[in-house]
């Protein structure tokens, strides 16, 4: 597997708050690995430590069962994404209490991937996303003002879609869940599969508030290296102002079948196979 990663504080904040984790190795010709991005929220110093805590946690909880010789049972995977994602919510709630320094938060994105199997997670409005034929797919869906209100039909997807629409610029930057913000989290879950020439982006909204879609699936294309992409994709975004911290993450998985081979000749639809779990 091929992986680049790489964030930048941007031309507008003073402190990055952003952290990434990545991990990845082949066991017997299965390709796995795990990827992280998180968001932190908080001002000063305390969003840079929530987002470091979560990665730290999440990381403790994931990396013995994927690190294993032998395969982990998806359904296994899926409970054990949810307990450590909860786990490091109460761990910065604790933190913060403890050192007196008030609300910290974060969002997170992550991924773990078993050969052609891809589990994603997500809390707030960082993303995972698929390139696949010249397409970039969403695997998980915003936790944010703006995304509540498309689904209510109140703002229209083509007004979301950046550059954004001066209506939807208001609701910016809002989003509805986060860890570290209440005792309890919702996190999502999601599974889908990958096929050769798939490249997954795990990013913050430093990256998707600023750059538009057709620009990163160009820059995804054209890239000759997973390192290369990231460091397109992040001048990109400060080529567009860079207002806030932009960390990327780019996976090219190398030991994927066509989707003729996965599926052993039968026919699948390649655009949308991504089902929420949780």
């Amino acid at each position: 597997m091929e992986v680049g990663a790489r964030t930048d504080i941007g031309l507008r904040k003073s402190v990055n708050e952003d952290s990434y984790e990545v991990w990845f190795t082949t066991i017997d010709g299965v390709e796995r690995g795990i990827f992280a991005v998180a968001d932190g929220v908080g001002g000063e110093e305390k969003g840079e430590i929530a987002s470091k805590e979560v990665l730290s946690v999440v990381y403790k909880h994931l990396y013995p069962v994927v690190s294993a010789p032998e395969k982990p049972k998806e359904n296994f995977l899926e409970e054990l994404l949810d307990e450590a994602i909860k786990q490091a919510n109460t761990d910065i709630l604790t933190m913060a209490h403890e050192r007196g320094i008030g609300k910290m938060a974060t969002t997170l994105t992550m991924g773990v991937v078993i050969g052609s199997t891809l589990i994603a997670a997500n809390v707030g409005d960082s993303r995972t996303c698929v390139y696949r034929d010249d397409k970039l797919h969403k695997v998980t869906v915003d936790h944010s003002l703006i995304e509540h209100l498309v689904e209510r039909g109140k703002l229209n997807r083509e007004d979301v879609e950046v550059p954004r629409s001066e209506r939807a610029k208001m609701h910016e930057n809002i989003v509805t869940r986060a860890l570290g913000d209440k005792e309890h989290v919702d996190v999502d879950i999601f599974q889908t599969y990958l096929y050769k020439g798939d490249q997954i982006l795990f990013c913050c909204d430093g990256l998707t508030d600023l750059v538009p879609t057709e620009d990163i699936v160009g820059i995804m294309k054209d890239s000759p290296s997973a390192n290369e992409c990231c460091i397109r994709l992040v001048q990109e975004a400060n080529d567009k102002g860079g207002k806030d911290n932009i960390t990327v993450i780019v996976a090219r998985p190398e030991y994927l079948s066509s989707a003729d081979e996965v599926m052993k000749g039968k026919t699948v639809v390649k655009e949308d196979q991504t089902s929420k779990i949780k």
